[in-house]
């Protein structure tokens, strides 16, 4: 489904200036925080899977109850901009985890998991790596993301193309992932879902955000042609026409926040 090789270039890319871009990370790294202060247990070791520029990996370092810490990231650049001491870092593709089993105390992630092949296989690892009573707790984009993006898109390639391209992810709602994770077989899954409506002033600056966050279109069917001028300003004619906010003349897209908590 996701062209892996052009995912790791893609963050690589995008590794030396993601702070810029990373407004969303950083509130739902709160979010898991709070989480993580809300088990009433401690953690002898964990998996953070994803660290990004290490701003999940700061806040789990500070916490008392976490002891010792691994960390992930498919990008050697995302993990080379850390700033972190004292901490274990691995490059390696979230679904080749090779840990052995009952590991981990806990596995936390933080919007990462987006891109991931089989999704099935890859919850079926992190449930072996969990030692019993273990916790994952991680966070996803959910299908309402980009919402208004999506329908214009399609809308602009109706138009322009005569047909609609593959451009889009798969994305989970609520419902399809704790069916999931349940028949994976996790325990007392608690699963909560923030809907954050950011403003911009134009679709070039949105796409613009997107691609600094490391969400582009990876989908190895996506249109692999250049895209003309006349594309883009049929997308920023039809967005302008059905999400346009009178009062500050700006353009607005949904981002939804999955943040799911369960037990081994």
């Amino acid at each position: 489904m996701y062209d892996k090789k052009l995912i790791i270039q893609s963050r690589n890319r995008i590794a030396e200036n993601y702070n810029k871009f990373n407004f969303l990370k950083l509130y739902s790294s709160e979010v898991i925080k709070k989480n993580i202060l809300n088990i009433d247990r401690d953690f002898d070791r964990v998996l953070e899977i994803g660290s990004h520029d290490g701003d999940l990996t700061f806040k789990l370092k500070k916490l008392e109850k976490i002891k010792n810490i691994i960390s992930t990231d498919n990008s050697i650049e995302m993990i080379k901009s850390h700033k972190i001491p004292n901490n274990h870092f691995i490059n390696i593709d979230e679904e080749c985890l090779s840990f052995k089993n009952e590991s981990f105390d806990g596995v936390f992630s933080c919007l990462y998991l987006n891109n991931i092949n089989d999704y099935e296989n890859f919850f079926k690892k992190i449930n072996k790596i969990l030692k019993k009573k273990g916790v994952l707790l991680f966070s996803i984009f959910g299908s309402e993301t980009i919402r208004e993006l999506k329908s214009t898109l399609i809308k602009s390639d109706e138009i322009v193309f005569k047909g609609v391209y593959p451009r889009f992810n798969m994305q989970f709602d609520i419902t399809r992932l704790g069916n999931l994770l349940s028949n994976l077989g996790f325990k007392n899954t608690v699963i909560d879902t923030d809907l954050i409506k950011v403003k911009y002033k134009s679709t070039l600056k949105l796409m613009n955000d997107l691609r600094g966050m490391g969400e582009s279109n990876f989908l190895k069917t996506r249109r692999k042609h250049f895209t003309n001028k006349s594309f883009f300003s049929t997308l920023e004619k039809h967005y302008q026409l059905r999400y346009f906010d009178k009062e500050d003349k700006t353009i607005y897209c949904t981002f939804e926040i999955i943040t799911a908590v369960c037990w081994k």
